[in-house]
């Protein structure tokens, strides 16, 4: 079965807000994904980190602090998400 996880972009919130944002890049096991994220105002990639399913797919309260991922289909998905809810006006 494919991962459907893989190629995925994704905004991680913090306090309601979109603080990070990226794309699955890798699976390095059953449990772990590398995961590329971009810059806000660029849009440039800056680091890589490997975040577990759990982190990516727990609900806010069982997480450290209060994350929560949102994942689109694809990178269109993921900006137009984006400036419809916080773009220029």
């Amino acid at each position: 079965m494919d991962n459907i996880l893989l190629g995925k972009f994704f905004h991680i919130f913090k306090d309601g807000k979109p603080n990070w944002q990226g794309q699955v890049t890798g699976q390095i096991d059953e449990t772990h994904y590398l995961c590329q994220l971009y810059d806000f105002i660029m849009g440039d990639p800056s680091t890589i980190h490997i975040f577990t399913i759990d982190q990516m797919t727990s609900s806010v309260d069982v997480m450290r602090g209060d994350l929560a991922f949102q994942f689109y289909m694809n990178d269109e998905h993921w900006r137009q998400w984006y400036e419809d809810r916080f773009g220029r006006k």
